[in-house]
């Protein structure tokens, strides 16, 4: 006896619709982190536009070979989803703590893979933690180094110091004077 055949209506199916990403800007502003990982040192750059994280360029200290590319695959999918408007939160939670077979501790904190890392850095750099403006000792802004020129009579004080150069000068070369005309007096011990 054959089995009743029951006719199969096709279920119509919605096209998909794709996200297209935004146009990567023409100008970025953003930061490079130095990071140590199993596989070497790493540098996360992360970049800015308008609408928020634009892109994620993430290069492994070591050239060429098959961690550089994963690495740099993991910067370029990583920046997709952000131009997609992919929540950064979304894309830390789906890389963090992803193993490989090398670990390392980096300030205190144990880096399990190259990916981990990137989720790493990309965490801090949301929370705030690469803000901070950097001080360098010794720099004086040029606006406090005018303040304070003006304030201690600049114009007067550069005058004086180009005539104090310019008796410098001349005195050297009364100096350069007075050696040329010793070495050229005879010095009485010629014969004749």
């Amino acid at each position: 006896m054959k089995e009743a055949e029951i006719p199969v209506k096709p279920v119509p199916v919605k096209p998909v619709r794709y996200v297209q990403p935004r146009p990567r800007p023409r100008i970025v502003a953003g930061k490079t982190i130095k990071t140590e990982t199993g596989c070497g040192t790493l540098y996360v750059t992360i970049n800015e536009d308008e609408h928020g994280i634009a892109e994620v360029f993430v290069r492994l200290g070591k050239s060429g070979g098959c961690s550089a590319a994963q690495t740099e695959a993991i910067g370029r999918l990583i920046s997709l989803a952000l131009r997609s408007f992919v929540d950064p939160g979304e894309i830390v939670r789906q890389l963090k703590g992803i193993r490989c077979s090398t670990t390392r501790i980096c300030e205190g904190e144990v880096v399990t893979s190259c990916a981990d890392a990137v989720a790493k850095v990309l965490e801090k750099y949301i929370k705030g933690e690469f803000s901070q403006k950097f001080r360098v000792e010794g720099i004086i802004p040029l606006s406090e180094f005018l303040k304070e020129y003006e304030e201690k009579g600049g114009e007067e004080k550069e005058k004086e110091n180009e005539e104090r150069e310019k008796e410098d000068r001349e005195d050297k070369d009364r100096e350069g004077e007075d050696e040329d005309r010793e070495n050229s007096e005879p010095d009485g011990k010629h014969e004749r």
